[in-house]
């Protein structure tokens, strides 16, 4: 069991090298930005990126997870994998640009359709090229590159905002040329032309069961877009595109939390995709969800204490009042994060259909609650509509799981009581008295003492490991 955990937090650092540095540097560019460009440019800007999301999935038959689920399993040709990935991203691609006069009149890009294509792919191929890196186990590679894109694009955005005002064009291109670059690199940096190749018919049907693997997940994935993305579109409609730069700059306060989930998730889907066959799978699912349960209430408890802190710095003119709304969204990413942990399990073991039924769930509710509370709180209705679907999706997750999949065991009354707390920080910190702020002092060292038996588990394990490698 060390010795896993010892691999974990091996992977954690090389992929925390490439990413939390790198993400914290957008973090650092977000005043600029929001000085530089108009609520309605960040807005416009919001749309491209969320449409991507949408259609990514649709047009590539998700390439990029099994090209990195089974570019990591051992006894499958490589060859097939990354050769099938590209193969069916140019075919969408190409399927998506005969589809532009529909794709540009029903999302109302106007004049920046052509914004929308180029990003869309230069995206798509660089997650297709830098998955399969990660899954032939090149993770310092992909960290690097981690590093390298995020340089690249908060250099280029200087450049095209500052220097040439291009506004959301310069913003746009600087998102699309950074991936291009890097893509290329890794391609003739690790040869990968070897594992490319026209496929015969006999290698295609050996691509069914990478297709088995993510067809259930395509409207899995557009379920998840309907509830991080369809309000977005909502808030268009009824409180107009400015409300959507505000609305897109208030997601930027819990990136901290959301960019350490992910580089911890992606490690974690590394090592339990290579301890997929193990006996004692089920007992490390159990203690590493335990802990990764403490550490996001925790660090969400942290960001909602100095959220206005964090506004002031960060947000810039009209884009301020985001932090009305910003520990809403803090709140509901606790349960995405959660939830993401419980899609390891579905992916891990292969049954990933299972995965739709709750995000399906989850995003009807949120076009539910949208519909509903968006026309009388506009923005701040929005985010409470995220806070309910990812909590309906984490809930379903875990009840499924525990009963049909694995025997999970969280601890039920510590993880409750903390999320109750954390609504109330919630509460309180949106309010403008001054005593609620003693009070979620008083909240935050309530859940250290609740999640100190977990941490100092953690802190052990960590000891543990960093001996045991000095006296190697």
């Amino acid at each position: 069991m060390l010795e896993k955990y010892r691999i974990l937090l091996k992977n954690i650092m090389l992929i925390f090298f490439g990413n939390f540095g790198s993400k914290i540097l957008v973090f650092v560019m977000l005043p600029f930005y929001t000085s530089v460009l108009s609520t309605e440019e960040f807005g416009v800007s919001d749309l491209i990126f969320s449409t991507t999301n949408l259609l990514f999935p649709v047009f590539t038959l998700l390439a990029s997870e099994f090209a990195f689920r089974f570019a990591a399993d051992k006894g499958i040709d490589k060859k097939i994998v990354f050769s099938c990935a590209i193969s069916v991203s140019i075919v969408g691609t190409v399927l998506l640009f005969v589809a532009a006069p529909f794709v540009g009149r029903f999302f109302s890009f106007g004049s920046a359709l052509y914004l929308f294509f180029l990003y869309y792919t230069t995206h798509i191929f660089y997650s297709i090229v830098t998955e399969f890196v990660k899954g032939l186990n090149h993770i310092k590679l992909f960290s690097v590159c981690g590093v390298l894109n995020t340089f690249f694009i908060a250099g280029l955005n200087i450049v095209f905002l500052y220097f040439f005002h291009f506004g959301v064009t310069g913003y746009v291109i600087a998102y699309s040329v950074s991936p291009l670059v890097l893509t290329f690199f890794l391609f003739f940096k690790l040869k990968l032309y070897r594992y490319l190749s026209i496929m015969s018919r006999k290698e295609w049907k050996n691509c069914i069961p990478f297709f088995a693997f993510t067809i259930p997940m395509i409207p899995n994935s557009l379920s998840w877009w309907l509830n991080n993305s369809i309000d977005r579109y909502m808030l268009v409609y009824w409180c107009g595109i400015g409300v959507i730069g505000v609305y897109a700059a208030a997601y930027r306060i819990p990136s901290f939390l959301t960019t350490v989930c992910s580089i911890f998730l992606s490690a974690w889907q590394v090592s339990a995709y290579s301890n997929a066959d193990d006996s004692e799978l089920s007992d490390f699912f159990n203690r590493v969800y335990r802990q990764y349960s403490s550490f996001v209430i925790l660090a969400a408890a942290g960001i909602i204490f100095f959220e206005k802190k964090i506004a002031q710095l960060l947000l810039s003119n009209d884009f301020y009042e985001a932090w009305k709304f910003a520990s809403i969204l803090i709140f509901a990413y606790v349960f995405q994060s959660m939830a993401g942990f419980l899609g390891s399990v579905y992916t891990t073991k292969k049954k990933t259909k299972w995965l739709f039924v709750s995000t399906a769930i989850g995003g009807l509710m949120n076009v539910l609650l949208n519909f509903v509370l968006i026309p009388k709180f506009a923005a701040v209705g929005a985010a409470i509509a995220t806070a309910g679907s990812f909590f309906c999706v984490w809930f379903i997750r875990l009840v499924h799981i525990r009963f049909k999949i694995m025997k999970l065991n969280p601890s039920y009354i510590n993880d409750c009581v903390s999320y109750a707390l954390l609504l109330l920080m919630v509460y309180f910190i949106s309010t403008k008295e001054g005593t609620f702020f003693y009070i979620n002092i008083c909240i935050v060292v309530a859940l250290l003492l609740l999640n100190h038996k977990i941490l100092w588990m953690v802190l052990k394990q960590a000891k543990s490991l960093i001996k045991r490698r000095s006296n190697v």
